[in-house]
């Protein structure tokens, strides 16, 4: 973005660098100006001193590095200038005026229809049609000032009072799509996204609307939906609640994530305004960027998963590597002068079936005592694995070491490392001498793999990757290729339950018979397809056990795939052009039996 130079002289007229440096660092008197232990590399002597009078600041030990608060800014958030400039601007009120720039003028009119979308999702949950919507939310404990705070609304099903409004103020047709919340239908004609639905809006940290997440109130699949990606909306880089939490995260430097916005919104109701949602369940290396810059500690409150313990291990594993790797994103050189320290990250585990949101509504005192008692991670994953496969015989405990060696060994700090390794001694009750060896061995085992498995470390740390692909195709493709008579499941795993085309791949090859080939692909979407089926977490199991776990994943991949149809089902009976019901019957009939059937036959036999 262009700016004119003064404005740039605006928002430092406005801005105390002793008094913003502050939030960010403990300062101390040293004659006219200010020192303490820089913040961008670890020391033991103050080296970082502030310049009143100047009003700039310099570190004079391994930084050698110092200008203004638009530096420091960049600095502490790992931003560009235009991303530090914007966020002074919105902090000291200076209105930017951009010149001659489409990006901005397409922003700035996709902020527009968020915003004035939000302001109609508002008035509908008002209106007599939002009656019920109000009366859910009523029941669950959400008050009217909750629902003011975050901007709840209500989406209409009529599929066309948005649009309308939205193209009377005078946006195209094409804006509507761009920013997310209209797309085109079969007929090529403008249908919403969202009906019918319990709207969130997504905002970034200076509070402007980016997106929307949207609950179904009924049966209907997805429970929850999201605006598509556009030019100002990416879940991956999006920290949902981050607009309310960052400065009381940055006071207490502890920042608490939920998965859920209704987990978020649930917290600040109640007072813990550092609280944010990963909106999801990995958290991703964007998201733990933000994080990095703003605490040090980071407690992670899950779902107590129903999907079981695996699916929980499978993604704390993935945010632990995001963590200990950092962003995949592409640094500028400033980049190298961040804390190389990472955060400390503990887990708060939720009772059985339950949520923060459940929790917190329940009893702020029980919230309280989980998030006191939150394990760090390590121990968390480590008891878990135990209690899942025993360690009371040498092998279980081999595999046990196996399983936790590539998060010992990602560990750049030998003393954490070194922490890690006794914990684990104690834990398996065993020599030192034994345990080191065992993780020699386990080690070996990694690198005697060669080329292709150390490219698929590389591309399975990804973050891009991992968002690209999905966990439960891969965990049943990993399954697949080990388990025996693979024939006997074939018949039963159909291409259209993937939504991957890369796993659609693979597994054709499996079901022909080449998986030797598989092994022999040196590059492409398909490698990297392979690569993140090989990094999957899959606990050791006995020829039964996987055949059960294999028989479940094939169900859930059915059922998904089942339920999708079904929402396209719905979708096309909204639209006021369908009338082709006579032709689509039988399928939609078939549809409905199947997923009738694989309710009440949840672990049916192959």
């Amino acid at each position: 973005m262009v700016v004119d130079l003064t404005q740039i002289s605006d928002i430092k007229d406005k801005i105390d660098l002793v008094e913003y440096v502050s939030k960010h660092v403990t300062l101390q008197k040293s004659g006219q100006n200010f020192k303490a232990n820089c913040p961008f590399h670890q020391e033991k002597t103050p080296s970082f001193y502030v310049f009143p009078d100047k009003q700039t600041w310099r570190c004079f030990g391994a930084c050698a590095d110092g200008g203004d608060v638009f530096n420091f800014v960049m600095k502490v958030q790992n931003f560009e200038f235009s991303a530090a400039l914007q966020q002074l601007a919105d902090e000291t009120g200076v209105v930017l005026r951009a010149r001659d720039k489409e990006q901005e003028e397409t922003s700035s009119t996709l902020k527009s229809i968020n915003q004035i979308a939000s302001e109609f999702f508002t008035e509908n949950l008002l209106s007599p049609q939002g009656k019920g919507v109000m009366e859910y939310l009523s029941n669950r404990n959400i008050d009217p000032d909750t629902i003011e705070s975050f901007g709840l609304g209500f989406s209409l099903s009529d599929n066309k009072t948005l649009t309308n409004r939205l193209l009377d103020i005078g946006h195209k047709d094409e804006d509507l799509i761009s920013a997310g919340v209209c797309r085109r239908n079969d007929m090529g004609q403008l249908s919403e996204v969202f009906r019918g639905r319990l709207m969130i809006p997504i905002r970034i940290r200076n509070g402007d609307i980016a997106g929307f997440g949207a609950r179904t109130l009924d049966n209907r699949q997805p429970k929850y939906l999201n605006s598509p990606q556009t030019p100002i909306f990416d879940k991956s880089r999006i920290l949902y609640g981050i607009d309310k939490a960052y400065r009381t995260i940055q006071k207490d430097n502890t920042v608490v994530v939920v998965e859920g916005y209704m987990d978020a919104i649930r917290a600040h109701k109640h007072g813990y305004s550092n609280v944010v949602a990963s909106m999801g369940t990995a958290l991703t290396s964007y998201q733990v960027d933000q994080i990095k810059v703003m605490a040090e500690n980071v407690i992670m409150a899950l779902d107590s998963d129903a999907a079981g313990q695996q699916a929980t291990i499978r993604n704390l594993d993935s945010s632990w590597k995001v963590f200990q790797n950092g962003a995949v994103a592409k640094r500028n050189s400033r980049d190298i002068l961040r804390s190389s320290k990472n955060p400390v990250i503990k887990i708060a585990s939720m009772p059985n079936g339950e949520d923060p949101d459940d929790v917190i509504n329940r009893s702020t005192e029980e919230w309280d005592k989980i998030v006191e008692h939150a394990k760090p991670m390590f121990s968390f994953l480590m008891e878990s694995l135990g209690d899942m496969h025993g360690k009371d015989d040498a092998r279980s405990k081999t595999q046990l070491v196996e399983s936790l060696a590539p998060i010992i060994f990602s560990v750049s700090d030998p003393i954490e490392q070194e922490e890690y390794v006794e914990s684990l001694r104690e834990y398996l009750e065993v020599k030192e001498t034994t345990l080191l060896a065992a993780l020699r061995n386990a080690r070996e085992k990694q690198t005697s793999r060669g080329p292709r498995y150390q490219r698929e470390v590389e591309i399975a740390d990804n973050a891009d990757n991992y968002i690209s692909n999905d966990p439960l195709e891969a965990f049943c493709l990993k399954i697949l290729l080990n388990v025996p008579n693979k024939e006997s499941y074939m018949e039963h795993i159909k291409e259209e339950y993937f939504n991957v085309p890369e796993n659609k791949t693979i597994l054709s090859m499996i079901s022909q018979n080449r998986e030797t080939e598989l092994a022999k692909i040196e590059s492409g979407e398909v490698l990297n397809a392979i690569s993140y089926i090989n990094a999957q977490n899959v606990p050791p199991m006995n020829i039964p056990d996987q055949g059960q776990a294999l028989r479940q994943t094939i169900n859930r991949l059915e059922d998904r795939y089942l339920k999708n149809i079904k929402s396209e089902e719905e979708l096309m009976f909204s639209q006021e052009a369908f009338t082709d019901f006579d032709s689509q019957s039988e399928s939609i009939l078939k549809t409905n039996e199947r997923i009738k059937y694989n309710q009440t036959n949840k672990l049916r036999d192959i």
